[in-house]
């Protein structure tokens, strides 16, 4: 299906197969993310979520550094990391990078909460009988990881307790604590920043920023989609106006059953000249 979608050429099976994709999907916890062809629509999109959530908003700023001014915007206006992250706890978020062999780039999950990972120390709880529950709830609600204060050495205590005061007074910033959605079920994990970089063709860098590694989830461009692959994806394909964006948005999804098409239109289903003349000249090879 995909691959003549790519080509421009569907046949009659592979339409009919999209038209069934209308289909409404309900998922209990993570939503679909919705791509749209417009950044202006997944901007109203994110905020309009976000503002239906009760709790105030924590802003995250970016740290950049641009060490050559003659490049200075460009780059930054490309980067995934965005320039200000809004986030509230239950805001639906997707990671832009990859961290381990479990989070990667395009984890979807929710924030449960804000944290320091110096005050986010294991403890050996069992959880349902199913693992080991790592986590707890503080005075304030938000989630932590505990350990068991007569285990500590006295060093390690007064350690976490002037990140304590730090973080109380608001020098030490609380980052985002995410329950992620893996393969191996949730991972929760207080974030940190990370530096995303941009670097010449001799390996240097040119600009960085550090931000969290996360987004708002419930809607995203199809331009900045391109590269991650996303369990649940919803597509208004009424929207695109580019040859490509179709293949583009629907070659998102990992599989047909995480997928909802609507307002499918095999008319729309435009290639790229470029992409057309490659595939003649392979017919020719052939």
């Amino acid at each position: 299906m995909l691959n003549e979608m790519r080509f421009g050429k569907l046949s009659q099976s592979s339409i009919d197969k999209f038209y069934a994709l209308k289909r409404e999907l309900k998922y209990s916890e993570i939503e679909p993310t919705e791509l749209f062809p417009m950044r202006h629509d997944v901007d109203r999109a994110n905020q309009n979520r976000l503002r239906s959530l009760a709790g105030e908003s924590r802003l995250f700023r970016a740290e950049d550094s641009e060490p050559d001014p003659s490049k200075q915007g460009q780059w930054f206006k490309n980067v995934m990391a965005p320039d200000v992250l809004e986030l509230k706890i239950g805001a639906q978020v997707m990671l832009i990078k990859n961290l381990d062999h479990s989070l990667v780039n395009g984890t979807v999950g929710h924030v449960i909460g804000f944290g320091v990972p110096e005050l986010a120390v294991e403890e050996d709880e069992e959880r349902d009988g199913v693992g080991r529950e790592r986590w707890t709830l503080d005075a304030r609600d938000e989630p932590v990881r505990v350990k068991n204060e007569s285990t500590m050495s006295v060093q390690e205590a007064r350690k976490r307790q002037k990140i304590a005061e730090g973080v109380a007074s608001g020098r030490i910033e609380q980052g985002p604590v995410v329950a992620w959605q893996t393969p191996n079920g949730i991972e929760k994990k207080v974030m940190v920043r990370e530096e995303f970089k941009h670097e010449d063709n001799n390996g240097q860098k040119i600009s960085s920023r550090k931000q969290y590694p996360i987004i708002l989830a419930w809607a995203m461009s199809i331009h900045k989609s391109q590269g991650q692959t996303i369990q649940r994806v919803k597509v208004d394909l009424g929207k695109v106006f580019e040859k490509g964006q179709s293949y583009v948005a629907l070659s998102r999804a990992t599989s047909l059953e995480g997928l909802q098409v609507l307002r499918f239109d095999p008319k729309k289903v435009l290639a790229h000249e470029k992409v057309i003349q490659w595939s003649r000249s392979l017919e020719v090879l052939s």
